[in-house]
This record gives C-alpha cells, structure tokens and sequence, in this order.
C-alpha cells in the first residue's frame, strides 16, 4: 500500500542541505516548512555563513528538478531562540489550518531546542511523523508523534545528484562548464600522467 504524503512537510535550515532535498525528494509534499533563524541569531551561530544563501538554494533546487515551490519559512527570533515554549507557539502559529492534518517533521538538519520544541509539538498529533537521516547508515530514520521508530524500509543512499546540485546544495556556485565528465578526465589524466 503506498503512503499517503503529508500534508506539509517542515525542515530545518541547516549548512547541509543535501539532508532536507533527499526528505523532500522521498515525500513529494506540496507544503514546505523551512525553520530558520533571524539575522541575529545567524550571528550569534556563525558570522561568517550566509544561512539565507543555502535556504534559497535548496529552494531553487527543488523547484527546478521536483517542482516543488511552496516554501514558508518560520523565522526564529533571537529573542525565543533558547525558549522551548517560545518555538512551539511560534511554529503553532505559523502553520497554515489545512497543512496541520498529517505533517513530517525532518530534524536533521535543526538545533537540539529545536529538535526538543518538535517533541513538545507533535506529542498529541497521532498522524505525525519525526524524520531522521543517520549518515552513518545511510537510513532514513522514522519515528511517530511518541517518538517510537517505525519499520519503514527507505534507503536514501541511492538517490541520483550530480556534482553540481550536491556542490550548491552545500553552498558552492559552480561553473557552468564544468561537468561530471570534466573532472573524470582531468583526474584520470593526473592519474594517468604519474
């Protein structure tokens, strides 16, 4: 029996991008949530990491090859950033009626008080999912709102990304002009020339 998606799908802005499109490739949602944080808090993390430049890019991204573009960021403050009670009623209050039915919460990629105010949120949502991606074992990991792992059988490790989505999803602009096939040659002529 195939799963039925969710109602709305909620990210966390993270330095990785790569964990949040795998997500949002598996679950084809039609609504995005995308935790971030404000200019302050940025600073307050990292001064030198432009946090607004990855979210955007994944936003192209999945526009581009999913064709997914209903994004709404929920914008921490700096202010509620170390409240749990804070983030829930701002996450509360930022989600749409209509996508509160069935919603999968992707941690990934969050804080840990914001991995905890998701906890807090989803524990009487029983249509609720917590997802989890574990590099160490290439699985998708999935938990219900009791935060109990479900027996879901998703191998993320097989996804098709070329260089160039995987280099912008972690921040770098590449050259038009270099291609996969660019790189193979120049490293089997240096391999080759030794």
């Amino acid at each position: 029996m195939e799963e039925k998606k969710p109602d709305a799908l909620v990210i966390c802005s993270t330095l990785n991008q790569i964990t949040n499109y795998l997500v949002i490739k598996e679950y084809m949602p039609e609504k995005v949530y995308n935790i971030t944080f404000n200019e302050k808090v940025h600073k307050i993390m990292n001064s030198n990491i432009k946090f607004d430049d990855w979210d955007e890019q994944l936003k192209k991204v999945c526009k581009e090859k999913l064709g997914i573009s209903d994004f709404t960021d929920i914008i921490l403050e700096d202010s509620g950033f170390y409240n749990i009670g804070d983030i829930v009623d701002k996450i509360d209050d930022e989600i749409d009626e209509d996508d509160k039915r069935t919603i999968y919460w992707d941690i990934t990629g969050g804080q840990r008080l914001v991995a905890m105010a998701v906890a807090k949120f989803i524990k009487k949502r029983k249509n609720d999912k917590w997802l989890y991606i574990e590099g160490n074992i290439e699985e998708l990991l999935v938990y219900d709102n009791k935060l109990e792992e479900l027996e879901e059988e998703i191998d993320y490790g097989k996804e098709e990304l070329t260089f160039k989505e995987v280099f912008n999803l972690t921040g770098f602009k590449c050259n038009d002009k270099l291609s996969s096939t660019n790189i193979l040659d120049i490293n089997n002529k240096k391999i080759n020339d030794v």
